[in-house]
C-alpha cells in the first residue's frame, strides 16, 4: 500500500510542470549525470589505491589471482595435449615392439650363423731346444 502511494506521488512530481522545467536545466542535467557516474568513480579510485596498497605491501590482487588462474589452465591444456600424444606414441612403440619379434624370428631362422659370435684361434707355440 505504501509503496504504490510513494509510486504514485512519484508519478505525479516526475510529470509535474515544475519538475520538467528543473530536468531540463543543463545545470541540473549535469549534476545527474555525474550522480550517475559518481559510484563507478569511487570504484576505480578505490581499486586503483588498493592495487598501489597491495603491490607496496607485497599481497596479490584479484588481477594476479585471474593471471594465475588464465595461466593454470592453459598450462593444464599443454599437459592433456602433451599426454594424449605420449599416449598416441607408446601405441606406435607398442604395436612396433609386436611387429619386431616376427620380424626377426623370420631373420633367424634365415641366418643363425649372423647371431653366433665369431670363434677365436687358439695358437700353442711350442717351445724349442736352444
Amino acid at each position: 500500500m505504501l509503496i504504490n502511494q510513494l509510486k504514485e506521488i512519484g508519478m505525479r512530481v516526475a510529470t509535474s510542470n515544475g519538475a520538467k522545467a528543473v530536468l531540463e536545466n543543463p545545470n541540473v542535467q549535469k549534476a545527474m549525470m555525474k550522480a550517475i557516474q559518481l559510484p563507478g568513480t569511487v570504484r576505480e579510485v578505490l581499486e586503483k589505491n588498493a592495487a598501489i596498497v597491495a603491490k607496496n605491501l607485497a599481497l596479490v590482487t584479484r588481477e594476479d589471482v585471474q593471471t594465475l588462474r588464465r595461466t593454470i589452465r592453459d598450462l593444464e591444456g599443454q599437459l592433456q595435449r602433451l599426454q594424449r600424444q605420449v599416449e598416441t606414441e607408446a601405441k606406435k612403440a607398442a604395436a612396433a615392439v609386436a611387429q619386431a619379434p616376427a620380424a626377426s624370428s623370420n631373420s633367424e631362422s634365415a641366418a643363425p650363423e649372423a647371431t653366433e659370435a665369431p670363434k677365436k684361434k687358439v695358437v700353442i707355440k711350442k717351445k724349442s731346444d736352444a
